[in-house]
């Protein structure tokens, strides 16, 4: 049997992650998937303790409000419930002696972090807000599905075609670099976890941001009179030549930063010890 990779071990060991997912994530996910409802709740009760009367539809609607929470206690909580426990002794140890290699318990926290757990949130999430705005539409407002859509042909009006919009890919990118640094935290730093993984976030971003930003203004409005030449000339071609720029370098440094926090996951379990 390969000692690095065997689909069929890795298979019985993604059950395994997911197993545990389920019992030491399942009421926080229950909570996050109803959040909706009890945005909703909260917010009616309110309105009758203090006006009298059901509250109308808010412009930013309940499912965007509930979605934003749920995401961000998701990236905060879920990598430390499910991981964190890795740097103790007691159960650090236990996973190391899991029949399985480190690029097989690698792949699997990238799977079940990024995909496979957020997934079963998002469809109990989007079928609880759907309920709710079809059952309540006068007071719950808009699900969340139309408000995506709605936005997406928005900036596409806005532009009258001649941008092509992409709103999903972008997301979901970040959204798994932003798990993957959490995991990274959860299974390198022993104490306050989040709160640690958090700073240095908040540390790399300035860092990264500020050289992205003169990099980006350096090639869009150039040191060769570029900007002053888009005055001239500002047409479809020359806005979709700079958005297609400005999109490779933002999915390539996407892709890229997945692929060195995935590096960074499966380094520090391999050479994890107690």
């Amino acid at each position: 049997m390969n000692k690095v990779f065997d689909i069929k071990r890795f298979g019985k060991y993604l059950v395994y992650d997911m197993r545990r997912a389920q019992s030491q994530y399942l009421i926080s996910g229950a909570i996050l998937s109803a959040l909706p409802l009890l945005c909703f709740v909260v917010s009616q009760i309110f309105s009758f303790v203090f006006n009298g009367r059901p509250s109308e539809a808010m412009s930013s609607t309940y499912a965007t409000v509930a979605a934003s929470i749920a995401v961000l206690i998701f990236v905060f909580t879920f990598p430390v419930k499910m991981y964190g426990e890795i740097t103790s002794k007691q159960y650090g140890s236990a996973f190391l002696l899991l029949p399985a290699s480190s690029f097989e318990k690698s792949p699997s926290m990238i799977l079940t972090a990024c995909v496979l757990v957020p997934l079963a949130i998002v469809a109990v999430f989007l079928c609880c807000d759907t309920l709710l705005s079809l059952c309540f539409s006068d007071t719950y407002g808009t699900n969340l599905i139309k408000i995506l859509f709605g936005l997406k042909k928005e900036l596409y009006d806005a532009t009258e075609g001649a941008l092509e919009i992409h709103l999903g890919l972008p997301a979901f990118l970040s959204f798994c670099n932003y798990m993957l640094c959490f995991c990274l935290g959860s299974i390198f730093f022993k104490r306050n976890k989040a709160a640690k993984t958090f700073l240095v976030l908040i540390a790399l971003s300035s860092v990264f941001g500020s050289i992205l930003g003169s990099i980006m203004v350096a090639n869009i409005f150039g040191f060769e009179g570029i900007f002053d030449a888009l005055q001239r000339d500002f047409n479809a071609d020359t806005v979709n030549s700079i958005m297609g720029w400005v999109n490779g370098t933002v999915y390539g440094l996407n892709i890229l930063e997945f692929c060195l926090l995935s590096a960074g996951i499966y380094f520090r379990i391999k050479t994890l010890k107690h």
